[in-house]
């Protein structure tokens, strides 16, 4: 945090500008060294590298600093492959933007982008979809052989259960029954 050197009584009075000014009143506090701050030697700012400010892939390709700043005017797609290449490089970025749904959206486009750049189909691919396609048959053919049994289980039970209430074998059974009381 960067130290402000105020002019002494500044806030006090409108006339009187916030822009340093040796306070010189007999009983001033500020010139006696009892309140506020003056600026006295050794207050200098320190001396600090400039920091690149880069806005495109050469430009930090040649870099070997440890932190950069990317250009507010490079765009997302290009901050993002910035990015990427500076976490490869571990540089740290000191102006990273916290655009995190935009970034995702962009990072979507640009991952089917290098996809479909990188990665034609290969034999490889075709035999991985021929074993899918045999196991989706497989599996296909298991479930009709599946509704096929419990088919032909319904139209048992259907069948005995049907013997069982068809009214021929109630009569048949009924007379049968009278005979034998007849009979004793």
């Amino acid at each position: 945090m960067r130290l402000v050197f105020r002019r002494s009584e500044a806030g006090r009075f409108k006339r009187l500008k916030e822009r340093w000014r040796r306070p010189g009143g007999i009983h001033n506090k500020m010139r006696e060294n009892k309140k506020g701050i003056k600026p006295k030697i050794g207050w200098k700012k320190p001396e600090v590298e400039e920091i690149p400010t880069i806005s495109n892939l050469s430009e930090l390709k040649e870099l070997n600093n440890k932190e950069i700043i990317i250009s507010s005017k490079v765009g997302m797609k290009k901050r993002l492959k910035l990015e990427k290449l500076c976490a490869e490089k571990k540089i740290k970025i000191l102006n990273t933007k916290k655009l995190v749904k935009k970034k995702k959206s962009v990072k979507k486009k640009v991952e089917k982008e290098t996809v479909s750049e990188k990665k034609p189909e290969t034999k490889e691919t075709h035999v991985q979809k021929e074993v899918k396609t045999k196991s989706i048959k497989e599996n296909m053919d298991k479930k009709e052989e599946k509704t096929e049994v419990k088919k032909e289980e319904i139209k048992q039970v259907a069948e005995e259960s049907n013997k069982e209430i068809n009214p021929s074998n109630i009569a048949t059974s009924i007379s049968t029954e009278n005979k034998t009381e007849a009979k004793k």
